[in-house]
Formats: structure tokens, sequence, C-alpha cells
């Protein structure tokens, strides 16, 4: 019985020495998404007078694992705290709340967001801001037809003293067009009237990067104080396309009004040339059979089309766009020997840029099946590999006589 009882204790110690030791690591348990807020709000009237009530209204995106708490807007002038609602209705997504009997001059209307995670608890806190001005000047500087929306600049890069002023969002409203004016492109005559409408004149027009606010260079393009542009752009070497905007400001003594009008800058259309590719290795065709060959092509500005400037097929061979989004060479010759057919591409560059290529596509007969006499299918062995390049199977249909060959 004594030993029998040292024994259990031994293996009981064991066991709990073992349980103990692999105790010391706990078990990895999966952890709950990181809760996240982004968003952005905007506000109406877009240009208010001191007897408006400013409606704001955010458009939260909620993470995974988030939950929003509240959410308060501020109006704030310079450093001072002039109004703060909270909002009631339209949580969590759309939060709107008001402000009212707002002196005139320029405010800054900050959304913040508060939020936690749902299981960590974890907090997800969120700010946007934009600049909006009270004015008895009017309407502001707008396109016709078009509701522009608030715009907030990265700011990234380096900034005059009154370019970080608009960075800094201090001292004027940011509003972004919807409509872009036309494309300009290098070498090109180009010419546009802006068609702004509102705004305390005189109005300022200058061009903008479109994500910092650094001035961008338009070389050989002006405006006249009506705002209409006119010149030839002689661009910069190196570079293809950009986004720029027009930046119009009105003189509201209140505060600055702004609009951005984007536009985008082909600087250097053409730097290279779209360039075929020869065909891969499906350049063999068999009589009688459908044939498929991808086009490629390298280089050139998308949307780049490829056209076929002469063949030799019979019938002829056709272009297909597939729903891959690649162009092929598709047709069923009728007859053996070499075919050639000419592809030019053509880019998206104004005059186009192209590139031609002529493909050589052997067509091969079918493999055909005659009627040798056989008996067996050790005679049909011979025939079939001198039918085939690489015979996989031979046999005789026996009565038919017939030897079939799969090659």
């Amino acid at each position: 019985m004594h030993t029998v009882s040292f024994g259990t204790w031994r293996l009981a110690s064991l066991m709990l020495a073992t349980l103990t030791f692999a105790g010391c690591e706990e078990p990895t348990e999966p952890q709950a998404p990181h809760p996240k807020v982004s968003g952005d709000f905007s506000f109406a009237p877009l240009f208010p007078t001191p007897t408006d009530s400013v409606v704001v209204t955010g458009l939260l995106e909620l993470g995974p694992n988030t939950q929003v708490t509240a959410v308060a807007f501020q109006l704030r002038r310079g450093d001072e705290v002039v109004q703060t609602v909270t909002a009631t209705a339209g949580l969590p997504t759309t939060p709107t709340a008001a402000f009212t009997a707002l002196a005139a001059g320029t405010y800054r209307i900050v959304m913040q967001v508060d939020a936690t995670g749902l299981s960590t608890r974890a907090p997800a806190d969120f700010e946007r801001a934009h600049t909006v001005v009270v004015s008895d000047c009017g309407p502001g500087p707008t396109l016709a037809g078009d509701v522009p929306v608030p715009h907030t600049p990265a700011c990234i890069g380096s900034h005059s003293a009154d370019e970080q002023a608009w960075c800094d969002g201090d001292d004027q409203q940011y509003l972004a067009t919807t409509a872009p004016l036309p494309t300009i492109q290098n070498d090109k005559p180009y010419a546009a009237d802006v068609g702004v409408s509102g705004g305390t004149p005189p109005l300022r027009y200058d061009w903008v990067d479109w994500r910092s606010l650094n001035s961008f260079g338009l070389t050989g393009i002006s405006i006249d104080a009506s705002g209409h542009i006119s010149g030839t752009f002689t661009g910069l070497t190196g570079l293809f396309a950009d986004n720029a905007s027009l930046r119009v400001v009105d003189a509201c003594p209140s505060g600055a009004r702004a609009i951005y009008i984007p536009v985008t800058v082909l600087m250097r259309c053409g730097i290279t040339a779209p360039t075929l590719v020869p065909a891969d290795s499906a350049s063999k065709a068999t009589v009688g059979e459908p044939f498929s060959s991808q086009i490629y092509w390298i280089n050139g500005e998308e949307p780049i089309t490829p056209t076929i400037e002469s063949q030799t097929a019979i019938p002829p061979f056709t272009l297909a766009h597939k729903d891959d989004g690649h162009w092929y060479l598709e047709g069923t010759p009728s007859v053996e020997g070499s075919i050639d057919v000419t592809i030019t591409v053509r880019d998206a560059c104004d005059p186009p840029q192209e590139n031609t290529r002529t493909y050589t596509i052997t067509v091969e007969a079918a493999v055909t099946n005659p009627s040798p006499n056989c008996e067996v299918e050790s005679d049909c062995n011979a025939y079939c590999a001198g039918q085939c390049e690489v015979p996989e199977y031979s046999y005789c249909e026996a009565g038919g006589h017939t030897c079939y060959c799969g090659c």
C-alpha cells in the first residue's frame, strides 16, 4: 500500500508540474479589431449671413467593433470657442446640429466624435474641421449649375506665409467645385472661360496644386480679370500628368471666400509611344479550328486602341476586346499557309502616338485519317507515326478497316 501510494503521489506531482509549466505561456486569444472612425461633414448655407442658422451634417464611417458615444460641433474663432452644440439627431453615422445668432466673421467648424471599441473600450476619437465665413457680402463665388463642397487640402510641402495661412484655414473658406475645367495639354493652344458668378469683386485667380496649395506653374497660360483663360502650356520635362486647381478668391471684408476648380494638366503627353510586343508562342493555327492570341503592348497613354490595317487571312481575322480587359486576335482560317496580319496601336494623346507591327501566323492542315486496310491495332501504328509529330494513340476500327490516330 505504501509503495502504491508513493507511486501515485509521484505521478500526481509530475502531472502538476507539467500543467504548471505549460501554464507559463497563456494561450493567445483573438483580438477584437481596433475601433476606427473616419468621415467628413457638410454645412448649409455655404455662404451664411448673420441671420441664418448654419446646419451641419456629418457623414461618418465606422469600423467594426466601434461605438459612437457622442458627437459635438464647435464653432471657433481663433482660440475662442464661440458655440458648442451636441448632435442628438442622425446618430451614429449622420449626426446633425445647428448654429444660430452668428456675428459676421470667419469661423472654424470642428466636428468632434467620441467613440470606443464595443469590446475593448479603447478610444477612437475623431476630429474634422472646415472654415465658414459669415457675412453680409451676399453669395460667394460659384460656378453656374454647380454646388461646391467643403474642401480640406493636404497642405504638404513648403509654403509662403500667405499660402501657409490658407493651409491653416484661419482666414479663408475652402469650397471645391464638382465641375472641372477642360484638360490643359502640353504644347496645345488653350482657351476657356471660368464662368464664376457671385463673390465680392475684385476676384483673384491663381493656380495651385490640388493637394498642397503650393503655387502651380503653368508657363504660357494666362487668365484675365474676367476669368478668361488663354495661351499655350509649354510643360515640364519628365512629368506626364498632374492635378491642379484654379483658386478663385473674392474680396469680402468679413473674410475671403474661395472655390477650387479642378483641372487635369497633361504636362508631357507622348514621352514614350506605345510599342507592340511580338506575338506569344500561340502563333500557329490549324485549318478549320478557332484561333485566338492576345495582343500585347507597352508604354503609351491609355486608353490604347488596336486596329487591323491589313491581312491575308481567309476568312478575315478580327480583334476582340474581352471581359478580362485585353485584346485578342481571333479567327478560323480556311486554308493552310502563312497569314500576315498588320496591327496598329494608337494611344490617347492628341495627336495620338502609334506603333505598327506585322504578325505572321503559320496555318497547318488539319490531321486527316484516311482508311487504309487494317485488321488489328498494330496495323495502324506505323501509319499514325507518320501522321503525327507525337502520336498518342492509334487503333483499328474492326469491320470498318479504318485507322484512327491521336496526335
